[in-house]
């Protein structure tokens, strides 16, 4: 756990991934460590609200990952199992350079805005 804290705290600090898909590793490593013998689900939507909220995304009180889970639980679960053992496996500094310039790109293009309410 404390290596995947370490991570995301480079991370940050580098500057160079997009912050929503170091939440998304993170959270996605904290899954398949499974630190807990239960629980390990809910604190993982609690680590994103919070992850979330340090990144700057304003409106994640406004909005339940609770809920979203609920209304879609197979497809949630379906693609929990599909990423077990995969990134893991995979030497997290070693992300392809391919995806890295996608960021980048979407970025530029503003792809990832935050969420405006009116």
């Amino acid at each position: 756990m404390s290596e995947l804290v370490d991570w995301v705290n480079q991370e940050r600090e580098a500057g160079q991934l997009h912050p929503l898909l170091i939440i998304a590793i993170c959270i996605v490593v904290f899954l398949e460590i499974h630190p807990f013998q239960d629980g390990n689900g809910r604190l993982s939507r609690v680590l994103t609200t919070l992850l979330l909220l340090q990144a700057g995304y304003a409106y994640v009180p406004y909005s339940s990952l609770e809920s979203v889970i609920e209304q879609s639980k197979e497809a949630y679960y379906l693609a929990l199992r599909q990423t077990q053992g995969t990134v893991i496996g995979i030497a997290i500094e070693r992300i392809p350079e391919h995806l890295l310039k996608n960021v980048h790109f979407l970025e530029e293009r503003h792809a990832f805005r935050e969420f405006e309410f009116l």
